[in-house]
């Protein structure tokens, strides 16, 4: 705890006594030693009383005994004797350089004396950092640390201490006022307060405490920094370790899947109109569907797939698109409007494909029959703009964007859910061109999905054909 004032002054006080019987021995030294010494070595005494007031009492009190000692030699040993008077007048220059001698020998003692002070005061720093440091290195959360930090500042300056985090987190006792509150940054924000009881901290004590606020800071952004790698880790392998099993999978049931398409198919032919067959058909469609999903998305975020870059008419690859789609537009008021003119983009046109393929199934999936759907493709700014809108019931709220993760779904009322893979093979697609895709809901009702390509990949028309 840091010195008040009275305390100060008690102890300043004590000090000027105790500079004053330093003197005093000094004095009853050389008047008992008179006869056996000159009076240049009771000079002596005196200048040694002075240098040991410096170093045991400080600067101030060590002035004080050299003006003290050179009216007691003055009074004691100076003819005439009892008096402050004296006759030789070389007694002037002895007094004085009395007095310059021991103020220096005070001065040099004093220095020598804070030095050795605030050497102690940094090595009981350094250790006292040094303690902290190992105890903040062996915590694993943020409550030990805070509370590692709490002991060293009540040990180091006997204050008591508590942190304060954003979210609510408190750690340490009630402080009272009045406080030194020190915020704990890292970059370009506050992780957290620190309040210190401050009945007088000195100024080294307050570095010191910043200091150790410092070193607290260091460790707990360290701690978050491994937290979030480590997570990042472990996503990653899951990630791999799905990856790897929807693949596998995926390649286990495209040949039974072919099977039961084939036979299906076959049965068709002898038993025309059947329902039984026919949904067995519909439904070994859908699931083929899905499996070549799983292996599209797994290829393409593993970076298996190369990127087929050709010149293309944006109007033939949404044209073929809308034909592919055609069985499941059945029911549904496809309006296309392709601006005419469009120039050459280079593209992987069978991804692009089946881009769109995927926008207008999904379009498909969370509208009713006779919904309109609407397609449309126009440059702006330089770059190529896809969108497919519908009149469906839109997209709850705050899920505009996950909805491109893998598995993510959605579906108003009773509409049927889909696998959640095929919006995710869209993002994949378009982030392999570099571009980016987005959904919005319409006011009027809907939603629409817009993908942008990146300008450098739009040609002039006439050099479609070199590119092609």
């Amino acid at each position: 705890m840091g010195r008040n004032l009275p305390d100060m002054l008690k102890k300043r006080g004590v000090g000027y006594a105790l500079a004053a019987a330093i003197t005093v021995a000094c004095t009853a030294a050389g008047y008992a030693l008179r006869h056996v010494f000159t009076e240049t070595d009771i000079i002596m005494f005196y200048l040694a009383g002075v240098m040991v007031t410096a170093a045991w009492l400080g600067r101030g009190p060590s002035l004080f005994c050299s003006a003290l000692s050179v009216a007691a030699f003055d009074f004691f040993f100076v003819e005439p004797q009892f008096t402050l008077a004296f006759s030789d007048l070389r007694y002037s220059l002895t007094f004085l350089v009395m007095f310059v001698t021991s103020f220096v020998i005070s001065h040099l003692a004093a220095r020598l004396r804070d030095q050795v002070l605030v050497s102690g005061r940094r090595e009981h720093e350094a250790l006292m950092l040094y303690e902290l440091m190992k105890e903040l290195a062996d915590a694993d959360s943020r409550e030990a640390m805070s509370k590692s930090l709490i002991h060293s500042i009540s040990r180091a300056v006997q204050a008591d201490a508590a942190i304060r985090f954003p979210d609510g987190a408190f750690f340490g006792p009630a402080v009272a006022a009045p406080l030194l509150e020190i915020p704990v940054r890292s970059m370009d924000r506050t992780i957290c307060t620190v309040a210190i009881a401050d009945h007088g901290l000195l100024p080294d004590q307050k570095m010191m405490m910043e200091n150790f606020i410092g070193l607290f800071g260091a460790a707990l952004t360290r701690a978050e920094t491994t937290q979030a790698a480590q997570v990042s880790r472990i996503m990653a392998e899951k990630e791999k370790i799905r990856n790897v099993l929807l693949s596998s999978v995926s390649h286990d049931l495209r040949t039974p899947l072919a099977a039961i398409s084939g036979a299906a198919e076959t049965l068709l032919k002898s038993l025309q109109g059947n329902p039984l067959l026919e949904s067995i058909r519909q439904e070994a469609a859908r699931v083929t569907k899905i499996v070549n999903n799983l292996l599209d998305i797994t290829r393409i975020e593993g970076g298996h797939v190369k990127l087929n870059m050709r010149a293309y008419d944006p109007a033939e690859i949404i044209g073929s698109a809308a034909a592919a789609c055609a069985e499941t537009l059945q029911g549904r008021d496809l309006r296309m409007d392709v601006g005419p003119g469009l120039p050459f983009v280079r593209m992987d046109g069978l991804l692009i494909s089946q881009l769109i393929q995927n926008l207008l199934e999904n379009a498909v999936r969370h509208t009713q029959q006779d919904a309109k759907i609407e397609l449309q493709a126009y440059i702006r700014e330089g770059s190529l703009c896809l969108v497919v809108a519908d009149n469906g019931p839109g997209i709850p709220k705050g899920q505009e964007q996950e909805i491109f993760s893998k598995f993510a779904t959605y579906a108003a009322g009773d509409r049927p859910k889909g696998t959640g893979l095929g919006l995710a093979i869209c993002n994949a697609i378009v982030n392999a061109h570099h571009g980016r895709v987005y959904a919005r809901n319409r006011p009027e009702g809907g939603c629409r999905f817009v993908v942008e390509f990146p300008p450098d990949l739009t040609l002039p028309r006439d050099m479609g054909s070199a590119h092609g």
